[in-house]
C-alpha cells in the first residue's frame, strides 16, 4: 500500500517541462495583448487620430446654413424687376406642444396666418405627429406677419430667417422673367434659363456646444459668409413694358379677344424692348398679364404678314419688279348656298382673295398693299416653289430664335418634299404653316434693317460680385436680302399704310412718323373630328387671329413691332381693324421712350393717298 500511494503522489506532481510551456504560453498571450494595445494606441495617436477628432467634433459642432441671396434682374436702365428680399419661415416642434395646448396653438396660428379650412387641416395633421421634431407652419412670410405670430409666444413655435423672390412691379413682364420655387430655384422663364448665373453660394456658421447644448467658451465659432448670385441686366424697358401691358389689356377687352401679345424690338440691335402677353381670365372675364410667354412657346398661322417673304423673294430673284403687272382673275368666295369659289386654281384647290373682285391687273406694290392671295401665289410661282421654301427658312421660319428661352418652339414648317402643291401655294400667303411671334417680328425686321437678319436678344449683360459688368455678345446677324431689295420692300410696306389695307381710318398711323407694315388676318386651326375643313369649329364657324407687323420711322427704322390678337370678334378679326390701332399706340409710346425725332414731312404719306 505504501509503495502504491507513493506512486500516485509522484504521478500528480507537476512536471517541470509542462509547467514551463504553460508559462511561456501565458507570457506570449500577454505579450501579444500588450503589443496589440501598443499598436492600437499608436494608430489612435497617428493615422487614426484625425478620424477620432472629427468624430468628437461632429458631436459637438453644429452647422447652420446661411442661404445666399439670388441675383437681381434689372431692366435696361437699372430698374429692379426681380429681387431677393428677407423673409421669415415659421416652423414648429410638435414634441414640445403638449396636450390641450395643441388645440390652442393650432387655433391661434390659423387665425394669425389667415389659413383656410384645407390649410388648417394640414397643419393639424402635422402638429399631431409627435414623431417629427420639425414641421413647417408657413414659409417665407413677411416680417410684419412673422412678428405678429412671434408676439403670441406659442410653445414649440420657432422662426428662421430666409429669403424670397419679389417682383417690385407685380406681374410686370412675368411671362419673360419666369418664377422660382420656394427654395429659390428658377422654374420657368429667365429665372430658369439663367438659374446658374443668378444662384449664389450658400454660407454657414459652425459653433461648438457641450452635451447639454451650451456653447463652449473659446470653442470653435467659424462663419463662412454666403455669396450672392450675379445680377442680370435685360434689354426690356420696364416703363414701356408697363404701358404696353395696359394698352394690350384694354384692346383685348375692347375687341372681345381671348388674349394677345405684343413684341417690340430695336430694329438695329435686335434687343427686345417689350414682350407683353395677356390672356382673359375665364373666371373673372378680365384681361390679365399671362404667366405663359405665348409669343415664344405657341405657334400660329401668320396669315398675310408672311406675304412680305414671297414679295421679297420675287424682287431679290428678279422674278418681278415694282412696275410689272400681273393678271389677277375674278375672285368670288363661296357663298352659303354651297356654290363653288371662283379664283385661281392650284392643283386641287381654288385660291381666292379675301374680297370679291373682277379680273384686274396688279403690280407687286398693289398685290401687297391690297393683300391679294392670288397675286402672291403668282409671284411665288415666278420665283419657284423650292426657292420660296428656302426664303422662308432664311427669314427664320422653322427655327428657334436663338434666345434659348425655355420651351421655345421652332413652329411648324414641314419638309419641302412633304408639302403638296396646293399647300406650297397657301404657305406663300401664310396659311398651312405655324410661326411664333418672335419669328414673325424678326422676319419683318429684316426689311427694316436693310436686309440683314439680327437675332433677338433679351439679356444685355451680367454683373459679378466685384461689380464688373460683362456685356452679352452682339446678336448674330446674316444677310438675307440686298439693301436695295429691302429698300424697295420698305416702300411697298409704306404703301400698305398709306393706301392699302391699313389705310382705312388711318389704322396704323403714328402722328408725325412714317410707318411701314403689313396686316394679317389668319384662320385659327381647329381640332374637330369629322370636320373636313380644319379651320371650322363644331358649329362650322371660323376663328381668327388678327395681326399687324411694322416699323417706324420708315425712312430710318428704330423700332419694329408685332401685335397679335387671339380670336377678336366681329370686324376686329381683321388685321387692319383689330391689331393695327394697337400697333400705332405702342409705336407712339416706343418712339417717345427712345426719343426718336419725327419724320421729315416729305417722308409722310401724301395727303392724296388717304382719300
Amino acid at each position: 500500500m505504501t509503495s502504491t500511494a507513493a506512486a500516485v503522489r509522484l504521478a500528480r506532481a507537476p512536471r517541470p517541462a509542462r509547467t514551463r510551456r504553460r508559462l511561456v504560453s501565458v507570457y506570449v498571450v500577454f505579450a501579444l495583448m500588450f503589443l496589440a494595445i501598443v499598436v492600437r494606441v499608436g494608430l489612435v495617436q497617428t493615422t487614426q487620430a484625425a478620424a477620432f477628432v472629427n468624430d468628437g467634433e461632429s458631436k459637438r459642432l453644429h452647422t447652420t446654413k446661411l442661404p445666399a441671396g439670388r441675383g437681381t434682374i434689372f431692366d435696361r436702365s437699372g430698374v429692379e424687376m426681380a429681387m431677393t428680399v428677407p423673409a421669415t419661415t415659421i416652423w414648429a416642434d410638435p414634441r414640445l406642444i403638449k396636450g390641450e395646448a395643441k388645440e390652442t396653438v393650432l387655433a391661434q396660428l390659423v387665425q394669425a396666418l389667415g389659413m383656410d379650412a384645407k390649410e388648417a387641416q394640414q397643419l393639424a395633421t402635422k402638429l399631431n405627429s409627435n414623431t417629427e421634431g420639425f414641421v413647417y407652419v408657413r414659409r417665407q412670410v413677411d416680417d410684419d406677419l412673422a412678428e405678429q405670430v412671434r408676439q403670441l409666444h406659442l410653445p414649440g413655435v420657432n422662426f428662421v430667417a430666409e429669403s424670397r423672390r419679389y417682383t417690385p412691379a407685380g406681374d410686370l413682364a412675368v411671362s419673360v422673367l419666369g418664377s422660382t420655387d420656394v427654395d429659390g430655384k428658377g422654374t420657368s422663364g429667365l429665372e430658369a434659363q439663367y438659374n446658374d448665373t443668378l444662384t449664389g453660394k450658400a454660407g454657414s456658421i459652425e459653433r461648438e456646444f457641450d452635451l447639454k447644448g451650451h456653447s463652449i467658451p473659446n470653442g470653435k465659432d467659424f462663419t463662412t459668409p454666403p455669396l450672392p448670385g450675379n445680377d442680370i441686366f435685360l434689354t426690356l424697358d420696364s416703363r414701356l413694358q408697363y404701358a404696353t401691358d395696359r394698352l394690350l389689356e384694354a384692346r383685348v377687352i375692347e375687341t372681345g379677344a381671348k388674349g394677345g401679345f405684343v413684341i417690340a424690338i430695336d430694329s438695329q440691335t435686335g434687343d427686345v424692348l417689350v414682350m407683353s402677353n395677356v390672356r382673359v381670365d375665364p373666371g373673372t372675364k378680365q384681361a390679365v398679364v399671362s404667366t405663359a410667354n405665348h409669343s415664344l412657346v405657341d405657334a400660329y398661322e401668320p396669315g398675310s404678314v408672311a406675304k412680305i417673304i414671297t414679295a421679297s423673294a420675287a424682287l431679290e430673284e428678279g422674278a418681278s419688279d415694282l412696275e410689272q403687272t400681273w393678271d389677277i382673275p375674278r375672285s368670288v368666295v363661296s357663298q352659303v348656298d354651297g356654290s363653288p369659289s371662283t379664283g385661281f386654281k392650284v392643283d386641287d384647290r381654288v385660291i381666292t382673295d379675301a374680297e370679291n373682285h373682277e379680273a384686274r391687273q396688279m403690280n407687286l406694290p398693289n398685290i401687297i398693299a391690297h393683300s391679294s392671295n392670288i397675286g402672291t401665289v403668282k409671284l411665288a410661282q415666278a420665283v419657284g416653289a423650292a426657292k420660296i421654301n428656302d426664303y422662308f427658312h432664311k427669314f427664320g421660319f422653322g427655327s428657334v430664335s436663338g434666345l434659348g428661352f425655355p420651351n421655345e418652339t421652332p413652329g411648324l414648317f414641314p419638309k419641302f418634299e412633304n408639302i403638296s402643291k396646293s399647300r406650297r401655294a397657301t404657305m406663300t400667303f401664310g396659311q398651312g404653316i405655324g410661326v411664333t411671334g418672335i419669328q414673325l417680328v424678326g422676319a419683318m425686321n429684316i426689311i427694316a434693317n436693310n436686309g440683314t437678319y439680327v437675332a433677338p436678344r433679351l439679356v444685355k449683360s451680367t454683373m459679378d460680385l466685384a461689380g464688373v459688368e460683362h456685356l452679352s455678345p452682339p446678336s448674330e446677324t446674316r444677310q438675307v436680302l440686298k439693301p436695295t431689295t429691302a429698300a424697295q420692300m420698305n416702300q411697298v410696306l409704306q404703301g400698305v399704310v398709306c393706301f392699302g389695307t391699313a389705310s382705312e381710318k388711318h389704322a396704323a398711323d403714328i402722328n408725325g412718323y412714317a410707318v411701314a407694315g403689313k396686316t394679317g388676318t389668319a384662320f385659327k386651326a381647329q381640332n374637330v373630328k369629322g370636320q373636313a375643313d380644319g379651320y371650322k369649329d363644331k358649329l362650322g364657324q371660323y376663328h381668327f387671329v388678327s395681326s399687324f407687323a411694322g416699323f417706324a420711322p420708315a425712312e430710318s427704322p428704330r423700332v419694329t413691332i408685332l401685335v397679335s390678337l387671339d380670336e377678336p370678334q366681329g370686324e376686329f378679326r381683321y388685321g387692319r381693324s383689330g391689331a393695327a390701332p394697337l400697333f400705332a399706340q405702342v409705336g407712339a409710346e416706343a418712339l417717345r421712350a427712345l426719343k426718336v425725332p419725327p419724320s421729315p414731312p416729305e417722308a409722310l404719306c401724301p395727303p392724296s393717298s388717304k382719300k
